[in-house]
């Protein structure tokens, strides 16, 4: 009995560890692919910088890129419906990606552009 009643808090303790800890890895952006990606083309383009126009049926959406060459990287920016330009870009090949933010807090799967400037 004395063993049983052992094994039993062990398990409990167990379980709430897992709980307490999964608690932290949640992202404070809801579950990706809940809502749909905004559609993008590019608007111009020159030497050091790209206009994007982006359209999405959420709020908002997310943006950030990343040169090829080195993996630089900028930070998450955000923005509504409309035209956006990246400008100060060094010459080379990026990828500039995009999502939806949702009204529940969730997000769309990244569309992905790749360009050479």
């Amino acid at each position: 009995m004395q063993n049983n009643i052992q094994q039993f808090f062990s398990f409990l303790v167990l379980c709430c560890a897992f709980a307490v800890f999964s608690a932290f890895d949640q992202p404070a952006i809801g579950k990706a692919g809940s809502c749909q990606a905004p559609a993008t083309s590019v608007v111009a383009q020159g030497t050091n910088y790209v206009t994007f126009g982006v359209e999405t049926p959420a709020p908002l959406y997310e943006y950030h890129y990343v040169r090829k060459s080195d993996n630089t990287q900028s930070g998450t920016m955000t923005s509504s419906n409309g035209t956006i330009t990246i400008g100060g870009l060094s010459s080379g090949a990026y990828d500039f990606y995009f999502r939806s933010i949702c009204e529940d807090n969730g997000v769309s799967e990244y569309i992905v552009v790749e360009l050479i400037l």
